[in-house]
């Protein structure tokens, strides 16, 4: 369950739809997001995983039911037999853990999505498939429409603000 203190989150669009859709999350969608998020299956610099093919019995590190989850049978599922498909519920720690792991070697393969897969190409991960997709805009039960439609009023407002100069927004 998400803390009771939060009233507003973002998820990938499968995610979002399987957790309220069953009530794991409470909420309800309220949008989908339009930005596109990449996530991508990386292979650890120690591994010898160079192509989807490598990865046919790797346990590939995950989390279910979400976008990792989904990519991975998107991905691999026109590359290898459905047997030869194996992942793993990575827990504890989100994507910095699963990345950490991948680097230290404990995983030979893993999902990420931004700003970690850019990180682990610069520690020397390689990315094996990538695929993109839209998230939602998921809102506690006890938000109002009315509190919703200024939630949305600021997001926008703060998009056009940073694109005015992007630059006062970028660490050089």
């Amino acid at each position: 369950h998400i803390d009771s203190n939060i009233d507003a989150y973002n998820t990938c669009e499968w995610g979002g739809i399987k957790r309220t859709r069953e009530g794991q999350l409470p909420g309800k969608i309220i949008g989908k997001r339009c930005s596109v998020v990449v996530m991508a299956i990386v292979a650890s610099p120690k591994s010898k995983i160079y192509t989807l093919r490598d990865l046919a019995g790797v346990d590939i590190a995950t989390s279910f039911y979400n976008g990792d989850h989904f990519v991975i049978l998107e991905l691999l599922g026109g590359a290898l037999p459905r047997d030869q498909i194996r992942f793993f519920h990575a827990t504890g720690g989100g994507y910095g853990h699963r990345l950490r792991s991948l680097l230290s070697g404990e995983y030979q393969a893993a999902t990420v999505m931004e700003p970690y897969l850019s990180l682990a190409e610069k520690n020397g991960a390689r990315i094996i498939a990538q695929s993109f997709f839209r998230g939602t805009e998921v809102a506690s039960p006890q938000m109002d429409v009315q509190t919703i439609k200024k939630l949305f009023q600021a997001l926008t407002k703060a998009v056009h603000k940073i694109n005015e100069d992007p630059t006062q927004y970028v660490d050089r």
